[in-house]
């Protein structure tokens, strides 16, 4: 089979709000000809290992990499960053991830309350069992309420 995309450095898995676990995003990417891939989940540095460690048994290159949930306060936006070739040890990276996974966090607790107030009848609870790794995105929301 000839690919004509070589490299796919914006991914996303369980970790974060991917539906696919680390190995079926890896062995699709190798099914259709992936050299190169970076797992790029949401404020998420913390399982390369184990990214690392499945690309070697589909001999794929990877890139560590993350991306980056900021706000733009000049234009009042919410921005996503793609960070790439970060190094063995991004403590400083790791640092910004979990204060913005903890106010992620603390946002879905109060939106679920407000879905509560307007009839959908989720829990926080019922959300995070779409996410096994992580704290929930909205992603796990969508899931729980159409559960």
């Amino acid at each position: 089979m000839i690919s004509l995309v070589y490299a796919d450095l914006h991914v996303h898995t369980v970790y974060s709000d991917g539906i696919h676990t680390i190995e079926d995003v890896i062995s699709l990417a190798k099914e259709k000809g992936i050299k190169v891939i970076a797992i790029t989940d949401h404020d998420t540095v913390f399982h390369y290992d184990k990214v690392k460690d499945i690309c070697k048994q589909y001999d794929i290159e990877t890139i560590r990499g993350v991306e980056m949930s900021c706000y733009d306060y000049d234009v009042n936006k919410k921005v996503h960053i793609v960070g790439l070739w970060l190094n063995n040890h991004p403590v400083h990276v790791e640092k910004l991830c979990n204060n913005t996974l903890k106010c992620r966090d603390a946002y879905h607790h109060i939106l679920i309350k407000e879905l509560n107030e307007k009839g959908l009848d989720i829990t926080y609870e019922e959300a995070k069992s779409f996410a096994p790794y992580n704290i929930v995105f909205k992603m796990h929301l969508f899931q729980a309420i159409v559960s």
